[in-house]
């Protein structure tokens, strides 16, 4: 008996006119050869492949199939701009990087089991057709339609000029800002989602909710509630909404389509508030309409302004108050995650106007996001909206040496070591594996040497800069 061997290599490409030279054989092999081929040849088609990017170029140019297929995954790293120059089919995983960006005027759809990770940016100007899932953490902005058949999971900031479809399920746990919305499927929202002005927010059966104490907004002009029978979720035909407030753009009430219409298919406000129409619509509980919902306290101006280049003064001034026990004034580097600066004690019960206000002496170099926490006697809470403010850092940075082995050195005017970040070429952030420092110095030097040798990205301020390991 003959036998073949074939070696493989730890890297490989299969070609399409992929050939394998073997020895005369006997027809009686014939049969076990020829199985042995095919079934190897089926394996390599189910082996993953990954694709990396390698700079500033267009898909097609980076080597990206324009359909990815399932197991596969196409990795934009830290740094990469891509520009989407095809319409593209996502089977497998993309993974947008931080500090990454893909954006082009073409299509994308997300098949079902493809997913996509965003945690740089992701930009397209065509239809948005999401079947598997697409998780956003960094911003997203579709200017086009966008249809959620799967799952589309934001906790960044997500935008849209035209309409946002949910036949499967939406969560929101940050911003979403939208043309208009139409849903057939769940909502899960602690977040706030807005429409531009004038436009309608369509719940057609399926679930709106909020979770626990967190109650999500809706900022609509119009709402149109009711039933879906070709939806029928857990057998609820009906529209379901719980914990979410509605307000319109302007802080106004909303209008309701079933108001002054004699259909019986919409329903009016008074239906929605007090579940007069249970086969349409059912409030299971805490929905509010910003007219009447009992407001702690009424907020007339929150703002931060940078004083010396060197602090933040926040001031905020309220008219009244009910029950308010303390404010939490909270920032943020990214508008994303938030960490409590300080306390400040609250007036209770008041008709008089209040003025408060407190320091940062310690902003962040470059943006820093600021927002009040407002607490009630009863434990409830809510934020007030958020104010910007700009520390001008010095531009000038120095990292050297650069490639380096071992150890480096940031050199430059007032760096907030707590703004360090290093990522690796997938876009991880590896700072936890080195010891950064703390405070504001002009010098620090960091011990790389734990780090595998390897391309990285030091961002400092929201500015990015590249560093060799080797």
């Amino acid at each position: 008996m003959s036998f073949t061997t074939i070696h493989i290599q730890n890297k490989f490409k299969v070609e399409d006119n992929l050939k394998f030279n073997l020895p005369p054989l006997k027809l009686t092999n014939m049969k076990k050869h020829l199985l042995f081929t095919l079934l190897f040849l089926s394996a390599i088609n189910t082996w993953a492949a990954t694709y990396y990017s390698s700079g500033n170029k267009s898909w097609s140019d980076s080597g990206f199939p324009n359909t990815l297929n399932a197991g596969d995954q196409i990795i934009i790293q830290s740094g990469h701009t891509i520009a989407l120059n095809k319409d593209i089919v996502i089977n497998g995983h993309l993974t947008i990087g931080a500090a990454a960006k893909l954006a082009g005027n073409k299509k994308i759809d997300v098949g079902i089991g493809g997913i996509i990770v965003v945690s740089g940016e992701l930009e397209t100007s065509m239809d948005l057709t999401i079947s598997g899932h697409l998780q956003n953490v960094g911003t997203t902005t579709i200017n086009s339609k966008t249809k959620v058949i799967g799952t589309l999971d934001n906790s960044g900031i997500l935008n849209s000029d035209d309409e946002l479809h949910v036949d499967g399920q939406f969560t929101n746990s940050h911003f979403t800002y939208i043309k208009k919305l139409h849903s057939d499927g769940i909502i899960l929202n602690t977040g706030t989602i807005e429409l531009e002005p004038g436009e309608t927010f369509h719940h057609h059966g399926g679930e709106l909710k909020g979770n626990g104490s967190n109650l999500g907004s809706i900022i609509a002009d119009e709402l149109k509630i009711e039933d879906n029978t070709g939806v029928n979720l857990n057998n609820h035909p009906e529209a379901i909404t719980s914990k979410m407030v509605f307000c319109g753009t302007n802080g106004q009430e909303p209008g309701f389509d079933g108001d002054g219409n004699n259909s019986s298919q919409k329903v009016s406000k008074e239906e929605f508030l007090t579940n007069g129409e249970p086969t349409l619509s059912i409030i299971d509980e805490e929905v509010f309409i910003c007219a009447n919902r009992t407001t702690p306290i009424e907020l007339l101006s929150f703002q931060a302004e940078v004083m010396n280049e060197s602090t933040v003064k926040i001031d905020w001034v309220t008219s009244s108050e009910l029950n308010n026990d303390y404010f939490e004034i909270e920032r943020s580097r990214d508008g994303l995650t938030w960490e409590k600066i300080t306390q400040v004690n609250g007036s209770g019960t008041t008709q008089t106007t209040q003025y408060y206000t407190i320091t940062d002496l310690q902003p962040y170099s470059g943006k820093t996001w600021y927002r009040l926490k407002q607490v009630d006697l009863d434990g409830s809470f809510s934020y007030s909206n958020t104010e910007e403010a700009n520390i001008n850092s010095n531009s000038y940075l120095s990292i050297y040496p650069n490639p380096s082995q071992d150890f480096i050195t940031l050199s430059g005017s007032n760096i907030d070591l707590s703004q360090v970040r290093i990522f690796n070429g997938l876009g991880q952030d590896v700072s936890n594996l080195l010891n950064i420092g703390t405070g504001k110095t002009s010098r620090q030097v960091i011990d790389i040497s734990t780090l595998p040798a390897n391309i990285y990205y030091i961002m400092i301020s929201n500015q990015m800069h590249k560093l060799i390991k080797q």
